[in-house]
């Protein structure tokens, strides 16, 4: 048997630029730094950070098996986000503490929870609103659209009143701000707004929790979350219930508003494709709320998940070694952060064929189960999107919603081609390039 070779040995990935490490080239242009670490034939390469741990970018599918193995962990990877997501999320826990976490949240997110908490019906009016809205403006940012559409949605099955939407908002924003600044807690910067912010969130949320416990007839996502018990019949603490509410509105709405801009801005490339929409809308009624209801949507299902494939928000994830391991034939140490390249998977031509082609068909012409590479864009192992099923319900109803308004109204959507993409701290369309007008047929 070959010893593995030395740790210190591994190779920085190229693109490497003084002080900054290889920041510049994970935003400017992920897509290249990926590819060519994986036609490298080191599989195993460093990416420089400024601040922070360095990441050992491991450029193999196999590296998937990360996201379930049982010795590395998924806490560090939350760090960035801390002041939004705290210390007890499912996010930034592991082994019995995140089982027990999921378990009690989980309820509300299943296909049954969604249309039993009335989660569906409050996605529904939402949709119904803000496209009618679009169309009336005419010309807009479709990001901007879709990212108000997403929060509002989260927000009113959190209960907050209409009138306070627009506050939530703004300190919603300066959560997210003070989560990607410096970490310096001094007036006048990101931090010290996001903990300020965090503060009067978190006593917003004390109000709706307590009326929650105090009403057991109570309805909606707090009531069931507050309700939630785990396997030994326990329930979260209110220091959880807080983490994982911040937690949920920050994963559900930015990754799902991407993923609706995108379908947009496809959706104007191809007025085909317009008409295929029309016409499975126009033999269903309503909004789809259910599993049920979505099997008579398969080709906006099918767009859904060709745009969150090409595009998926979360780039690369990262796990941290809590025991000594060998990849690649390296033996890694423990507390190493080991990087895994979800981008690189949704376009593996093992697994898609002509895989930087947008061909929505492709998810209607496979009926065998899905693989774990079709599925990383939603991560794995312990940690797979807890919100899955939402997205679906919510994008389904927002493209098939748009395609019968337009209709109505004889107007199509109109974009200058597809937007460029930015990648951290998610990827995203440029949203100054997601300007789209909607004009006549």
């Amino acid at each position: 048997m070959t010893d593995a070779r030395a740790f210190a040995d591994v190779a920085d990935a190229p693109g490497r630029v003084p002080w900054l490490g290889h920041l510049p080239r994970l935003a400017r242009d992920l897509p290249g730094l990926l590819r060519g670490a994986a036609g490298k034939e080191e599989r195993l390469s460093r990416l420089r950070m400024p601040f922070g741990s360095d990441i050992y970018l491991w450029a193999s599918v196999e590296s998937l098996d990360l996201l379930s193995h049982k010795d590395v962990s998924a806490v560090e990877s939350a760090k960035i986000g801390e002041v939004i997501v705290g210390h007890t999320s499912m996010l930034g826990s592991d082994g019995a503490d995140h089982r027990r976490r999921r378990t009690a949240s989980s309820a509300p997110f299943t296909p049954r929870g969604l249309s039993m908490t009335g989660v569906s019906d409050v996605i529904r009016e939402v949709v119904l609103e803000r496209v009618e809205a679009m169309l009336q403006r005419g010309a807009l940012r479709m990001l901007d659209e879709t990212q108000a559409l997403s929060l509002e949605i989260l927000f009113r099955v959190m209960g907050v009143p209409r009138d306070e939407l627009d506050e939530w908002v703004r300190r919603y924003n300066h959560l997210i701000r003070g989560a990607l600044g410096p970490r310096w807690n001094i007036p006048g910067f990101p931090r010290h707004r996001a903990l300020k912010a965090r503060a009067w969130v978190d006593e917003r949320l004390g109000r709706y929790v307590q009326a929650a416990r105090e009403d057991p007839d109570s309805e909606g996502l707090v009531a069931e979350l507050v309700r939630g018990r785990d396997e030994d019949g326990s329930g979260l603490d209110e220091i959880e219930l807080f983490d994982n509410l911040r937690l949920l509105v920050l994963a559900g709405h930015e990754t799902t508003a991407s993923v609706m801009a995108w379908m947009v801005a496809y959706l104007a490339q191809s007025p085909e494709l317009q008409e295929r929409l029309l016409a499975e809308a126009r033999a269903n009624e309503g909004l789809p709320r259910t599993p049920k209801e979505l099997r008579g949507y398969p080709l906006a299902e099918a767009v859904f998940r060709e745009c969150l494939r090409l595009h998926p928000p979360a780039v690369l994830g990262t796990r941290t070694t809590t025991a000594p391991m060998t990849v690649e034939g390296v033996a890694i140490p423990e507390g190493v952060v080991l990087g895994i390249p979800l981008w690189l998977f949704s376009r593996d031509a093992e697994a898609f064929d002509d895989p930087d082609h947008f061909d929505p068909d492709r998810w209607i012409r496979e009926t065998r189960k899905l693989s774990a590479v079709e599925l990383s864009v939603f991560g794995g192992g312990p940690h797979f999107c807890l919100g899955y099923h939402m997205a679906l319900v919510e994008a389904v109803q927002f493209i098939v919603a748009l395609v019968r308004a337009m209709d109505d109204a004889g107007v199509r959507p109109e974009m200058r081609g597809l937007p460029g993409e930015t990648y951290l701290p998610l990827a995203r369309p440029r949203a100054k390039e997601t300007l789209c007008r909607f004009v006549a047929r």
